[in-house]
């Protein structure tokens, strides 16, 4: 009976893995289509030079990640059917570069009254399927998976820190920003790799959790008090450092058994 369970939840995570790449593929190609010209419009309506320069070559690249994840999805379904040990881990990063790709189109489209399809086209589905995935198919415990999701917005929220320095760049409003655009775009790829050891079970993973959350603070700490100084109200530029750190207090609080190599196959 328990041989019949495992293999069932094998074929429900390999389909899973196959929907979320069908997602990230075509939902990717979808949004991009809908929303590209539209937004660009908009900001040009709005008078907003910098930030249409901004979404001229940055909703190309996410729609880009996007099929990136689709790939990987394609790869992670292939090995979650053999039960291949790597299988997880390139889970975890195809759903953490979908929901990158998903997620950010968000916020300049509601800015601008567009209808948000990029995350129900691709970060939410991506979401519910990688933790079925990780669940289902990996057999991981649900903590183990809740933190790998965390440890995958905290790359989100970094990554939107790179993105939104770059516009107070365009901007010219200060070198303070410059500083700190490349070391977030640095630590968005630390955390994704976090994650994907977290799911893989390496021991080493809860430290470089700890270590990118420390450094997330120190980084986004100052640039989110300067910002929020200049606009007299609180900036958008500290939700990462604040949820890096409460990322960093669960990671202290789950100690080591978080990490621990998952079992069976």
């Amino acid at each position: 009976m328990g041989e019949k369970t495992e293999q069932r939840d094998q074929r429900v995570a390999t389909a899973a893995a196959g929907a979320a790449a069908l997602s990230c593929l075509a939902g990717s190609a979808a949004w991009f289509l809908y929303a590209y010209s539209r937004v660009l419009s908009g900001f040009e309506a709005a008078d907003m030079p910098e930030a249409r320069t901004l979404i001229t070559w940055l909703f190309p690249a996410l729609s880009d990640l996007g099929m990136v994840a689709g790939a990987m999805w394609i790869a992670a379904a292939a090995g979650t059917r053999r039960r291949e040990a790597w299988a997880p881990p390139v889970a975890m990063v195809a759903g953490a570069l979908a929901l990158i790709s998903g997620m950010f189109p968000t916020f300049p489209s509601v800015r601008l009254g567009i209808f948000p399809l990029a995350p129900l086209a691709v970060a939410l589905p991506n979401l519910a399927l990688l933790c079925l995935v990780l669940g289902r198919g990996a057999g991981l415990p649900r903590r183990r998976v809740g933190l790998a999701v965390m440890i995958a917005f905290a790359a989100l929220f970094t990554f939107i820190i790179g993105v939104a320095s770059t516009h107070r760049i365009l901007s010219h409003r200060g070198d303070l920003y410059t500083m700190v655009q490349r070391p977030h775009f640095m630590l968005c790829v630390g955390w994704i790799a976090a994650a994907a050891a977290l799911v893989a079970g390496a021991g080493w993973a809860r430290w470089a959790g700890l270590i990118l959350a420390a450094l997330s603070v120190l980084l986004g700490a100052p640039v989110a008090v300067n910002d929020s100084v200049a606009l007299g109200r609180f900036s958008m530029f500290g939700v990462s450092p604040i949820y890096a750190a409460v990322v960093g207090l669960t990671l202290l609080r789950a100690g080591g058994g978080a990490t621990a190599p998952r079992s069976g196959p």
